[in-house]
């Protein structure tokens, strides 16, 4: 019923983009009712999956009375089962009063929002259709490919299980090495070769419409921009950067930011497949979660440190070996005009010093890397990894999962923790969007200014005719 209601909400809020945000309000509140209704639901754990048939069960669903439990004896079986009602109520108007806050918070809406900005200056109002169809594509091509995914994860589970099986043949449950030889054999024929076809064929289509969305945008900068008028192309000029160099942080922030949202759109259906898991194990959502989540946001706070720091060594290190190749270039071309004034001497001194200061900013940038990437490497090796198995011992415990769906349901959950953590996991893409933006926004500022001046200066040249008199006519 949940997933019916957020799909006919998603469609009104495509139909009318306006009712978008009650759309959203509304979905969270039925998600969170219902996942708070299932989860206090007083039914027995379901049996183990292999596990005997048992006569002596008490009955289940329809069958079974609702039981308060022990401490609250003192309700009656009725009240119970308003009192589930009542809560479930409240928890789903508290999520459709923060949907959008929690949302902002968690999302990044904001540096999304400000690159769309900063190409809509350039790319104009046909940005919105270009844009609109790019996402067009990859709803169609990335959810299946996740679902093949999740496919492609099982198989991939049981022929790692069928590994463990052989052993002697003189040990009782062991099979020989030539079972799991054709096993293998069958998993790449009939699921691996197909699995990577398919994939490759997305993939490739996803890559073909980004390929042609942001060359297009590239277009509109370089000749639709830049060369609009001649008050353009002086602000351009004028610009510490490039007209290349401003292009290329247009084609990085289109393509990050679309990246960032292919992720997403690939990871939810795994993510489906969470919801009934968790409900039916309301421990698991209250104890285990949370941890990952603190956990993550500890590494995340760290890492983001590091990423502020290294993007701010790496806009100065870019600055730099702008100002290098300007200068370069410039006494290149004056070479005999240096040679003349005997100052080829200053010339070497001014590169090298530029070339230290460039080198230092290296050394320091590849330095930050490599701490980074080794911090982030342990949380995934010895963090999170012991916190999703932890998990899905509890799911295991529960008879909710069986020896096949282990890796799948590893992956769901670290791509929810991936969905809540967004803003600080994609720290060092963010904060190279909000960089390559700031550099957009500044050349559109430019161009802006330049063209006023102009519009100003053309206002102060006005021209009138003089009146006819004596000594201004001829003959």
């Amino acid at each position: 019923a949940t997933g019916f209601a957020s799909c006919l909400l998603g469609a009104l809020a495509l139909c009318a983009p306006t009712l978008g945000s009650i759309a959203a309000r509304v979905a969270a509140c039925c998600a969170m009712g219902s996942f708070v209704l299932s989860a206090l639901e007083p039914r027995p754990l379901a049996p183990r999956l292999g596990a005997a048939p048992d006569s002596q069960q008490e009955p289940t669903g329809s069958e079974a009375p609702l039981q308060p439990p022990a401490r609250l004896a003192w309700l009656r079986p009725g009240d119970v089962k308003g009192l589930r009602f009542l809560l479930a109520g409240v928890a789903g108007l508290g999520a459709a009063a923060g949907a959008k806050s929690a949302a902002l918070y968690v999302l990044p809406v904001h540096e999304l929002a400000e690159a769309f900005s900063a190409a809509h200056d350039f790319a104009g109002d046909a940005l919105h259709a270009h844009a609109a169809k790019l996402v067009l594509i990859l709803i169609h091509t990335q959810p299946p490919l996740g679902y093949l995914g999740i496919a492609y994860l099982r198989a991939t589970q049981r022929r790692k299980n069928m590994l463990i099986s052989v052993g002697p043949c003189s040990v009782a449950g062991k099979s020989e090495a030539r079972s799991f030889v054709r096993a293998a054999l069958a998993f790449v024929a009939m699921v691996a070769v197909p699995y990577a076809l398919q994939r490759t064929a997305g993939e490739a289509v996803s890559a073909l419409a980004l390929g042609r969305f942001t060359a297009g945008c590239e277009r509109s900068l370089r000749v639709g921009a830049a060369l609009a008028d001649g008050a353009a192309l002086r602000a351009a000029a004028a610009s510490e950067r490039t007209v290349e160099e401003h292009a290329l942080a247009l084609k990085s922030t289109l393509v990050s930011c679309t990246k960032l949202l292919e992720r997403k759109i690939f990871s939810m259906p795994k993510l489906a497949l969470l919801p009934a898991a968790l409900a039916r194990h309301p421990r698991l959502v209250a104890l285990t979660l949370p941890a990952i989540l603190i956990l993550d946001g500890m590494q995340a706070r760290a890492v983001s440190t590091l990423t502020l720091r290294a993007e701010a060594v790496n806009v100065r290190a870019k600055a730099l070996n702008s100002k290098r190749s300007r200068v370069e270039s410039h006494d290149a071309g004056h070479a005999d005009q240096l040679r003349r004034a005997r100052a080829l001497p200053l010339a070497r001194e001014h590169w090298s010093a530029l070339s230290a200061e460039a080198e230092e900013l290296a050394v320091l940038s590849t330095a930050l890397g490599t701490v980074r990437s080794w911090m982030r490497w342990l949380y995934w090796t010895d963090g999170l990894g012991p916190s999703l198995e932890v998990a899905t011992a509890f799911l295991l415990e529960a008879g909710h999962l069986d020896a096949a769906d282990v890796h799948v349901y590893a992956r769901a959950l670290e791509d929810a923790v991936d969905a809540l953590l967004t803003r600080s996991r994609a720290g060092t893409e963010l904060a190279r969007i909000g960089t390559d933006s700031g550099k957009l926004r500044a050349l559109a500022a430019s161009i802006e200014r330049a063209r006023a001046g102009e519009d100003a200066g053309l206002g102060l040249l006005s021209c009138s005719a003089l009146p006819p008199t004596p000594s201004n006519l001829m003959g």
